[in-house]
């Protein structure tokens, strides 16, 4: 009797479910990474403000763009701090499902791009490389 392998013993649900823990669980994470980013530099801790500033980074897509929004919703702050969140959120937040759906649409159209959509970044020194790709498409 041959054992079936995980991912089918467990089903697709379950696999989605757990995805979405796994990227609540990350969001919270950003949430709390900045809300102490906030405490260290301003001295305000608040949850309200931490999510607003990252759905404030998720509608800008250059730093420039943030800090403007930023500056435009009267959150003076120093430029450190506007750079600290820009490379915290960046660095730890998913990618958006704009960002997965457009590359099935380059998929689906025969065009890739050099590195795989992933809630995970490669990073320079990271395990992805031509030969890993080859080997676990």
């Amino acid at each position: 009797f041959k054992k079936k392998p995980f991912l089918a013993r467990c089903g697709f649900e379950f696999i989605l479910a757990s995805m979405q823990k796994i990227e609540e669980l990350l969001h919270a994470s950003i949430v709390q990474k900045v809300m102490k980013e906030l405490e260290n530099h301003i001295g305000i801790s608040d949850e309200t403000l931490a999510e607003f500033i990252i759905d404030l980074k998720h509608q800008s897509s250059q730093i420039g763009e943030f800090e403007q929004k930023l500056h435009d919703n009267h959150a003076e702050f120093e430029a450190t701090l506007v750079q600290s969140l820009w490379r915290m959120i960046e660095a730890m937040a998913p990618k958006t499902s704009s960002t997965a759906a457009t590359s099935h649409q380059h998929t689906q159209s025969g065009t890739s791009d050099t590195h795989p959509t992933s809630i995970w970044k490669a990073v320079k020194g990271s395990l992805y490389t031509n030969e890993n790709a080859q080997k676990f498409p």
